[in-house]
């Protein structure tokens, strides 16, 4: 979808239901090129735009957590 708006900085899905909210900080890639996207920019750029999001739909303080990366090959 990103691709076909021409989206340039990063962009995600959020699912929510009442107070509980999931959003990645990941999209799919393969396998090969998993390790030369995991750098401190490429997490916290989407770790700050959750938050900013969720804090301009009232959520005042959140408990995040974090878990690892599901390879597709």
């Amino acid at each position: 979808m990103a691709e076909k708006l021409e989206v340039k900085s990063f962009c995600c899905e959020f699912n929510v239901i009442d107070n509980f909210w999931t959003a990645r900080v990941t999209f799919h890639i393969p396998i090969k090129e998993v390790a030369q996207h995991i750098t401190k920019e490429n997490i916290m750029k989407p770790i700050k735009l959750i938050n900013e999001v969720m804090e301009l739909n009232g959520v005042k303080k959140s408990s995040n957590s974090y878990s690892s990366t599901k390879p597709t090959c």
